[in-house]
């Protein structure tokens, strides 16, 4: 019985990661959003240069994307 629910419960966390994939891809895929993506990075900080910004620099994020990072800079 104590497998079965092991089971049960192992099932469950993999469906909930699978799903929390394919919803991560979706937001990441939408035309609609307000990111221009250029080029990678490891902190914000790399992606200053690239979203041309100036201080206090608002309009540079550096996002996830796959097994990585991206720099996204939001249009101002």
């Amino acid at each position: 019985m104590v497998s079965s629910k092991n089971q049960y419960v192992s099932l469950l966390i993999i469906v909930c990661l699978l799903v929390n994939s394919v919803q991560s891809t979706r937001i990441m895929d939408d035309p609609s959003q307000d990111c221009e993506f250029k080029g990678p990075c490891q902190t914000k900080r790399d992606c200053f240069k690239s979203c041309g910004g100036t201080p206090p620099y608002n309009n540079a994020l550096c996002v996830p994307y796959g097994n990585a990072r991206i720099c996204c800079c939001i249009p101002m």
